[in-house]
C-alpha cells in the first residue's frame, strides 16, 4: 500500500502552526512526486523524501473495496477476524464508517491488537 495515498493528512514538524500541514491529492508514480496543497490553500509538490524527513502522517484515509463482492477483513463482536464480501450494503457502510473495514487480515490483527493493549 501507498504510503501517502491520496487524502493522506500530514503536519509538519516540529511546528504548532496550525497551517504548517499538507494534504496528498494527487501522485505521480512516474516521476516520484506528490501534489499537495497546504495550509493557505497553496498546490506545490514535494518528494517522497522530503515528506519522511519533515512531515508526520496524522490522517489517513479509510481503505474502501473498490467493487462488489471484493472480500475484506473485520473484527466482529467476539473480538475476532472475519471475512466478507463488500455489498455496499448497510452493514458494509456501517462498518466503514465505524473504521473496521481492513484490506488484509493482516491490518485487521493489527487493530484487534491495539484495542486490546490500551
Amino acid at each position: 500500500m501507498e504510503k501517502y495515498p491520496v487524502n493522506t493528512k500530514l503536519k509538519e514538524n516540529d511546528s504548532n502552526d496550525s497551517k504548517a500541514t499538507l494534504e496528498i491529492i494527487k501522485i505521480e508514480l512516474r516521476n516520484a512526486v506528490y501534489w499537495v496543497k497546504d495550509g493557505d490553500g497553496d498546490i506545490e509538490w514535494q518528494n517522497k523524501e522530503t515528506l519522511d524527513i519533515y512531515f508526520t502522517i496524522i490522517e489517513q484515509p479509510q481503505w474502501k473495496p473498490e467493487k462488489s463482492g471484493d472480500r475484506y477483513y473485520f473484527l466482529n463482536d467476539h473480538g475476532c477476524n472475519n471475512t466478507s464480501k463488500w455489498l455496499n450494503d448497510e452493514i458494509d457502510t456501517f462498518r466503514l464508517k465505524t473504521n473496521n473495514v481492513f484490506k488484509t487480515e493482516k491490518e485487521a490483527q493489527a487493530k484487534l491488537n491495539s484495542i486490546m493493549e490500551s
